[in-house]
């Protein structure tokens, strides 16, 4: 906040000063507070030492208005300037503002009149035939009737709202009234209460008028109602407890007042506080009063001390302010000697810079002469920084855009890659394009890792194709493709029905039927075959067979799509003998913990477990023989049928080789 240019600042602080010194006056003891106990005393006795203040009338820091020098300003800069201040939606704290640039329009548009008559005049014409309203008038007069209308209706709104809050406040005191008669639970008044003088702190101003009086009325039926409650010594505990933890914050709070550099602001902080352990809170216990006031008496004296040090060398302390706060300008301006050039540097100056504008502004007054230069130059500093801070991020800004983009043309590159027809030739360049994404300057990390993502999956392509020798679709697979993507969708359509016997001889067929369509390269048929047997198991996982006849069919469906699948076979064929494995070691560990049961022990419900567990394990280890008999069939026919194929090769090959030798003898 911008300090005032005033030449009448030591005339206000001796008047907040003063306002300190009244709280002294008038609460010098402890003993001018009111408590339960005293009210059992005495009725009369208490009533008399009441303080009767309004909180309404508390005195509180209010932003001190900067006022510029608009003498340098032309006629329609005013009338913007005007402008933007109206328009604004706290267009009443810059009422001071507005009403110098009123004064300031209409001396430059006297001045700007009396010369255009002037040379109305000499140009012969007629006085009375004169008329001067240039379109920056229009628009003034436009913005000055605006203003009034939003005075009015805010003055209006500030009436309205007012009568508003004396009507709530009204209320209030009714409600403490009725609950000094009320018959209920003590506990629950009590409660009630305080939420009713909550409630009264919180509502807003009412007419001038009326505040003294209904302040009074609610001071005189609180005190009823602390009369009704001095035999409850449980609920004034309480409200001693409340009254103790309030007053020992005002405390800390003028104990830390008594360090803050600015007296002036200091002093009249402490003025609100003693208003508010005056007015606001009730009393403590007997014996903290003394301890609480006592502590709160020392803070005060500290800062009294200030002030009148303060007093007795006001100018050197202006002086003092002045010097203090061009050492803070000059720390301010050597961030433009070296400007940082990575974001971590910037945020550490940021902070740093911010931490220097505060304890400027938390310094005391200037001499009103210098006060306006000094303030002058920190906002120009401020600006120069900003500026500076702006200029890099900008920059940064551009740098990450073309990082990004240099990241989206590695991506577009790699799936060129992956479309042409050499890709499986061009593994170097993909290494270079990795090799290039890692030089790339910084982006932000959300960008970052959703274009690595993009990048990485593009690569792990790239290399899984070499690896499974991929090979890309021509027009007669994809027709292959095509047609067997048609014959699952009809699969998932045809219902299974019947037992178990029958679904499996259903299933074995569109097996079948699968098999004698035109047959597609194995890289490609795998992954149409695992559709195909998902497609099935489901249908089966749906129908109302046995769980047991479920898992069997099932698995028999998976053996069927590992026909053409080596890799997924041999797997399948590898699980399976681990299985076995497991169970043989389970199996012996059991049998070997039933040779330390006696024979007189087989009635023991141990052993009948570990035998019973035994069972159910040779159980599943016969499934299992039975299911690597089954794919071990497969392997064979497998290898079988590889072996026929590879020998019908070789003789064709030989066959080819035999017709060519003949050629050659003929000619």
């Amino acid at each position: 906040m911008e300090e005032k240019n005033t030449n009448t600042a030591t005339g206000e602080e001796k008047e907040a000063l003063q306002e300190v010194s009244n709280h002294e006056e008038t609460t010098n003891s402890p003993e001018t507070e009111t408590t339960l106990e005293e009210h059992t005393e005495s009725n009369s006795e208490a009533s008399a030492t009441i303080e009767i203040s309004s909180p309404e009338e508390k005195k509180t820091l209010e932003p001190i208005e900067a006022q510029e020098d608009f003498s340098g300003l032309k006629t329609e800069d005013i009338v913007q300037k005007l402008k933007t201040l109206v328009e604004r939606q706290e267009w009443f704290k810059s009422n001071k503002t507005i009403q110098s640039l009123q004064s300031q329009y209409q001396k430059l548009f006297q001045e700007d009149l009396e010369v255009a008559k002037k040379d109305f005049l000499a140009s012969g014409e007629n006085e009375i035939n004169f008329f001067y309203k240039p379109d920056h008038k229009k628009e003034f007069d436009q913005i000055t009737y605006n203003y009034r209308q939003l005075k009015r209706k805010h003055f209006k709104e500030i009436e309205t709202a007012q009568k508003t809050n004396l009507e709530r406040k009204k209320n209030i005191i009714e409600e403490i009234k009725e609950l000094i008669t009320a018959d209920q639970d003590i506990n629950s008044v009590y409660k009630k209460f305080k939420a009713l003088q909550d409630s009264w702190y919180n509502t807003g101003p009412v007419p001038r008028a009326e505040n003294q009086n209904i302040w009074q009325t609610f001071r005189h039926h609180v005190e009823r109602f602390y009369d009704f409650l001095h035999l409850n010594r449980e609920l004034r505990e309480l409200d001693f407890k409340h009254n103790y933890e309030a007053k020992l914050k005002l405390i800390e709070r003028a104990e830390e007042l008594t360090k803050f550099p600015d007296i002036v602001r200091a002093s009249r902080e402490l003025n609100t506080l003693h208003q508010t352990w005056k007015n606001d809170l009730g009393p403590v216990m007997r014996e903290q009063r003394e301890v609480l006031w006592k502590r709160f008496q020392e803070a005060t004296k500290t800062i009294q001390k200030r002030r009148q040090e303060y007093q007795k060398d006001l100018a050197g302390s202006l002086q003092a302010n002045f010097e203090r706060k061009n050492e803070i300008l000059t720390q301010m301006k050597g961030f433009h000697s070296s400007v940082p050039q990575q974001h971590r540097e910037w945020q550490d100056a940021l902070k740093k810079f911010q931490e220097l504008r505060e304890e400027f502004k938390s310094v005391g007054h200037v001499a009103g002469k210098n006060n306006k230069i000094i303030w002058q130059e920190f906002r120009e500093i401020g600006k120069e920084f900003m500026k500076a801070k702006n200029d890099f991020y900008k920059l940064q800004k551009k740098e990450q855009k073309e990082n990004v983009s240099a990241k989206n043309n590695l991506i577009k590159h790699l799936e060129s890659i992956l479309e042409s027809e050499d890709w499986e030739s061009r593994v170097e360049e993909v290494k270079d394009l990795q090799k290039k994404w890692k030089v790339i300057g910084f982006i932000p990390r959300k960008i970052d890792n959703k274009l690595w993502s993009v990048f990485q999956e593009k690569n792990s392509l790239y290399f899984d194709r070499l690896r499974s020798g991929y090979q890309k679709l021509n027009a007669q697979d994809e027709a292959l493709i095509e047609t067997r993507n048609k014959f699952i969708e009809t699969a998932k359509k045809q219902e299974l029905e019947g037992n178990s016997d029958q679904v499996r001889e259903q299933v074995n067929k569109i097996w079948d039927d699968w098999d004698d369509l035109e047959q597609l390269k194995p890289i490609l048929i795998q992954k149409l075959d695992d559709t195909l047997a998902k497609a099935l198991i489901e249908k089966i996982k749906n129908h109302d067979l046995k769980p047991s006849e479920k898992k069997k069919l099932e698995y028999e469906c998976k053996v069927l799509a590992l026909k053409k699948n080596d890799k997924g076979l041999y797997e399948a064929i590898k699980e399976i003998r681990a299985e076995i494995k497991n169970h043989q070691t389970e199996i012996n560990q059991l049998e070997n913990n039933l040779e330390f049961f006696s024979s007189s022990s087989t009635e023991n419900p141990l052993f009948k477990e570990a035998e019973k567990k035994i069972g159910k394990i040779k159980k599943n280890l016969d499934q299992n023989h039975d299911k690597l008999i089954q794919l071990n069939q497969i392997k064979n026919a497998l290898n079988k049928k590889r072996a026929e194929q590879e020998q019908l090769e070789e003789q064709e090959n030989n066959r080819d080789s035999d017709e060519a030798n003949e050629e050659m003898i003929n000619e």
